[in-house]
């Protein structure tokens, strides 16, 4: 009986990872959120995050997701029945300073990418799952008003960090969502999919 109440236990601290041992840092965003909310905000299975992809045997050993998108200078192996999408950043480190020009047109290229029909479920992923893929999912949800604490608290679910410090710089440096993000309309459709209770 001991043994199944550790098991048990082992599941719940690990609820909203994927048990996708192959890629690093995989988990559900909206899971996790939820899960540090103690309540159901956002719809689970539509936004993953996640590192390297490419030491996957299949596709198979991917989560159920539509699209792929890519954010490291590499390419991906191909997933042939899956939307794959590469949009590189140039510098992983540099990116958390998000009022940087460069970068703030990569945001914006990122969110204009994932907001058109027929992306979710979406996976977005860089090497780790840390650095790239932790400024592109503080913006989405920054944009869907989860508030700063969450969004730090999600980013530190990620295995290898110690700090919250990058993650506290690019969220000030993004500011007010509104004028950060070039098309305003991308704000309602983000909360419009990931939202469980965003009125249509």
């Amino acid at each position: 009986m001991a043994n199944i109440w550790r098991i048990y236990g082992e599941y719940m601290a690990n609820k909203g990872r994927c048990n996708k041992s192959m890629i690093p840092n995989l988990r559900d965003v909206g899971k996790t959120v939820n899960r540090i909310c103690g309540q159901d905000i956002m719809n689970e299975g539509l936004l993953y995050r996640s590192g390297t992809v490419n030491k996957l045997a299949d596709e198979s050993e991917l989560p159920d997701v539509q699209t792929i998108l890519n954010l490291r200078t590499e390419e991906d192996h191909v997933f042939p029945s899956k939307r794959q999408l590469h949009i590189p950043a140039i510098d992983s480190a540099g990116n958390y300073l998000t009022l940087n020009g460069t970068v703030r047109g990569w945001v914006n290229k990122v969110i204009e990418s994932i907001c058109k029909d027929r992306i979710f479920p979406l996976l977005l992923h860089c090497t780790y799952g840390k650095d790239r893929t932790g400024i592109i999912t503080a913006m989405i949800l920054l944009a869907i008003d989860i508030g700063p604490p969450v969004i730090i608290e999600e980013y530190m679910q990620t295995e290898g960090l110690t700090s919250d410090g990058d993650v506290r710089l690019a969220l000030k440096e993004f500011g007010v969502v509104e004028e950060y993000l070039y098309d305003k309309e991308l704000i309602a459709f983000l909360k419009n999919t990931l939202l469980k209770d965003f009125p249509v």
